[in-house]
Formats: structure tokens, sequence, C-alpha cells
């Protein structure tokens, strides 16, 4: 593999992945969708805009190169789990030649679920990348956590409720409160398995019972309970999903430390 192209790569996931990639030395072509709510863009744009792999393209104008190995999408993201632009990404993927291209969707732990349907974008872009004869790959994540986590985790919030005296922070249908992996972890986890699987659907496990409560509890403690109510029951997952488990977690106490240092920076540099 010598270049990527990660489709949304100032997003959670996707800028994450940018830099894992950029640190080994890869050529990376990072598609800005401008359409899209960041209030982080600028600050992401100045830690990895020097680097001479990366070039970033606007989703307008991009062409998509015959060059590119891998492909990355993330639906993980509430914009695109509401299947907006479904056209706009189909017509631009429509000139993508996917013989020899490794695809790897990302998609949010709850699509995994057993009985519940998938997106319709999720099901064109798999439909799509098949009759081209390309790879897929589609990676189900649990809450990821870490720095730049999109503010509408609990996570995220709780670090505004503790340091803003902000309202007690809400649980919405985003948050997979079964399991929680940080950001450079499932990063690796990804890409360790995409040099391994060229197709096939996983799903992503810190391995660790409890590990979402844990983070959460670490930030909120006794008022997590009224957030949460009662403890929920692992749902069933869909057949033939894989779970792959992380070699080893970043300790919670460092990783939800990471994720406040750079909160209180992003918070500085707004005043």
């Amino acid at each position: 593999m010598e270049k990527a192209a990660i489709l949304g790569v100032y997003g959670f996931i996707g800028y994450g992945l940018c830099q894992t990639l950029l640190e080994t030395g890869l050529e990376i072509e990072g598609i800005d969708l401008a359409y899209r709510e960041n209030h982080y863009k600028e600050q992401k744009r100045l830690e990895i805009g020097r680097n001479a792999n990366f070039c970033e393209e606007d989703f307008q104008e991009w062409e998509v190169a015959e060059s590119i190995d891998i492909l990355f999408i993330s639906l993980y993201e509430k914009i695109f789990s509401e299947g907006q632009y479904m056209d706009e990404w189909m017509a631009k993927l429509a000139s993508i030649k996917g013989d020899g291209l490794q695809v790897v969707l990302i998609l949010p732990a709850a699509l995994a679920v057993k009985g519940e349907s998938a997106p319709g974008i999720q099901q064109k872009i798999a439909n799509f990348f098949s009759r081209k004869k390309a790879g897929l790959l589609e990676f189900y994540l649990p809450t990821v956590y870490g720095p730049w986590q999109p503010e509408e985790f609990l996570f995220q919030q709780s670090l505004n409720y503790i340091e803003n005296g902000s309202e007690l922070p809400l649980l919405t249908g985003r948050e997979w409160i079964h399991d929680a992996l940080y950001i450079d972890d499932a990063v690796q986890l990804i890409l360790k398995t995409a040099e391994k699987e060229h197709e096939g659907q996983f799903m992503l496990s810190s391995g660790e019972e409890n590990q979402w409560l844990d983070c959460a509890s670490s930030l909120l403690g006794p008022q997590l309970d009224k957030i949460i109510g009662n403890p929920r029951t692992s749902p069933e997952i869909k057949e033939g999903i894989h779970i792959v488990t992380v070699d080893r977690n970043e300790s919670i106490k460092a990783g939800i430390l990471k994720q406040k240092q750079r909160f209180c920076r992003i918070q500085e540099s707004s005043v």
C-alpha cells in the first residue's frame, strides 16, 4: 500500500486514520466534505497540512485517482447515518475503477445488531463496490473516545459539563454503551485487519467487560446513574460479522486525560 484516500478526512475517525497513516510515510489524499459542519477543522488542518505526503481535496473538485490503493469511507458519524447527500456521493464514486481497489467502510456498532436494517447509503455503497469487483471491508465500531471526539458523544459532553458547568450530559442513540475503544487503538485495529483481509465484516472490541461504563464512571462518578438508568444487556450481533479484539487497550485514565487536554486547548483557542 502506497497511497490512500480518506473520504471525510477531518471527521473523527478519518482524521485518526490520516494521522496514523502519515506517520508510516504513506501518501494520503484527504477529501474534505465542505458541506460538513466541523468546528475543529482549521486546527486539524494546521496539524497535518504541512506534511509533504498529505494532499487535501475538496469533495466537489475531487477526481478519483487510479493510483489509489485503498479508500476509506466513514459512515460512523451522524450526518452519514442519516443518508444525506447520497446521490452526490454515488455520482462521485461512479468514476472509480474498482479492480484491485481496497475499500474500507467504517460504521457505527448499532448497525451490527441483529434485526437492525442497514441505511440506504451503506447498501448502495456495498452493492456498488461489489459490482466493481473491489475488495470491501466493513468495520463496526463501538463508542470511540479520545482527542477530537464529536460533541454529541457522552464523554465530550461530560468534559463540557465538568469544565464549564453545562447541563448534565444526555445519552443519545449515537452512543454504544456496551464497549469503548480509544481512537488510536481503533485505528490500529482497522489497519491491522485490513492488511490481512481483503473482504468481510468485522466488529471491533476492547475485549474488556464494562469498558464503556468504566470510562463514563471515571468522568461522571455517581452522576452516571442519572443518565443511563438500569443496566442494559448486550445485543445480539448479526451472523457473518467477526469480532476482532485489540492487542492492548490504552488505559482509561490516560485516554480520558488526552481527550481532556485536547478539549481544554480547544476551549482556550476559542476565547
